[in-house]
């Protein structure tokens, strides 16, 4: 029973849950789940995965590079899985900075920090606005 307290505890830290206004900036680590009620909805974002290859401040590169981030989405226990979001992509890549899933527009904002030459590697967030 101990082992399972454990593991409950464990869980809950990495989840944050709460209501939120439409359009208002949430950041969510790589790894990490946020609950949230927009609008009566029940949404939980799963960030597995953020991939970040901007050139680094301070250095002159020949492509200014990319942030993907790839995530499951659950609206109301509607599953969404390997959604991705990108900043910085051509529209050719195909991957767009923001979607609409259930009537609710997902939009990346950010991913911190910004590649530089001292802080790789490092945890990075994403920053999303929901409405």
């Amino acid at each position: 029973m101990k082992k399972y307290f454990g593991l409950f505890l464990l869980i809950a830290a990495c989840t944050t849950s709460k209501n939120i206004e439409p359009n208002q900036e949430i950041e969510i680590a790589e790894k990490a789940t946020y609950e949230l009620t927009i609008d009566s909805k029940d949404i939980s974002i799963k960030v597995s995965k953020i991939e970040d290859s901007r050139c680094p401040e301070n250095v002159v590169c020949v492509w200014a590079g990319e942030a993907t981030v790839t995530f499951d989405l659950i609206v109301n226990e509607k599953l969404f899985s390997n959604k991705q979001l990108c900043l910085q992509c051509d529209t050719e890549s195909g991957t767009p900075q923001e979607i609409i899933i259930e009537n609710n527009t997902i939009k990346l904002i950010a991913v911190s920090p910004f590649p530089n030459l001292e802080n790789s590697p490092v945890n990075k967030t994403a920053v999303f606005k929901v409405n």
